[in-house]
C-alpha cells in the first residue's frame, strides 16, 4: 500500500487572492498530489499551475507557497501505479486558463442566481489544479463519479467533498 496526499495551499500572488475571493473567501486557492518516491527519498508534488500540469519537488513548493490542509489516502499498489502512469502522461497539458476564467463566470451568474454552465469547458484538454486532483480521485481512488463538476468545481468544492469523506471515515 502507498499513500497519496492531496493538499491545498495559498500563494501571495493577486492570483491567489481572487481564487480565494471567487471561492468564497476560503484561505487556500490550490490544490496539488504529493507522492513519495521511496526510491528518490522524496515527496514529489503534481500539479496544475502556471503554464501547465508539473512536477516539483516538495522542499522547494513548501518555499513557495503556504500549505493549508492536506488529505492522506492510501491506494494499493496497482493503483499508485496508475496514478503515476496518468501523471506522467498528462505532465505538460496546459494549464485552463480560459477554463478557469469560465468557472469565474459561473459563479457571477450564480450571484444572480442563473445556473450556467463554464462556456470554456474543454475536457481533458487543460486543466485547472481542482480538476486535475479531482479527476486523480475520481479516476484511480474512489473508481466512481464524485458529485462535483470538475469542469465548474473549485477547490472549495473539492475540499469539502474531501471532508465529508474524512468524517465518514471512507478516507
Amino acid at each position: 500500500m502507498k499513500n497519496i496526499t492531496i493538499g491545498f495551499s495559498t500563494g501571495h500572488t493577486l492570483f491567489a487572492r481572487l481564487i480565494r475571493m471567487f471561492e468564497g473567501n476560503v484561505p487556500y486557492s490550490h490544490v496539488f498530489i504529493k507522492f513519495h518516491s521511496d526510491t528518490f527519498e522524496r515527496d514529489i508534488i503534481y500539479q496544475a499551475s502556471g503554464l501547465q500540469v508539473n512536477f516539483i519537488g516538495a522542499i522547494l513548493f513548501a518555499t513557495k507557497v503556504k500549505i493549508i490542509k492536506e488529505f492522506k489516502l492510501e491506494v494499493n499498489d496497482q493503483a499508485y501505479k496508475r496514478i503515476m502512469q496518468f501523471a506522467i502522461d498528462n505532465a505538460g497539458t496546459p494549464y485552463g486558463y480560459k477554463q478557469l476564467l469560465g468557472m469565474g463566470i459561473v459563479r457571477i451568474a450564480k450571484l444572480f442566481n442563473k445556473t450556467i454552465k463554464n462556456p470554456f469547458s474543454d475536457g481533458k484538454a487543460t486543466y485547472v489544479c481542482s480538476e486535475l486532483a479531482g479527476t486523480v480521485l475520481q479516476s484511480f481512488i474512489i473508481k466512481h463519479d464524485i458529485p462535483l463538476n470538475l469542469e465548474t468545481s473549485g477547490p472549495k468544492d473539492l475540499y469539502k467533498f474531501l471532508e465529508k469523506l474524512n468524517k465518514n471515515n471512507i478516507l
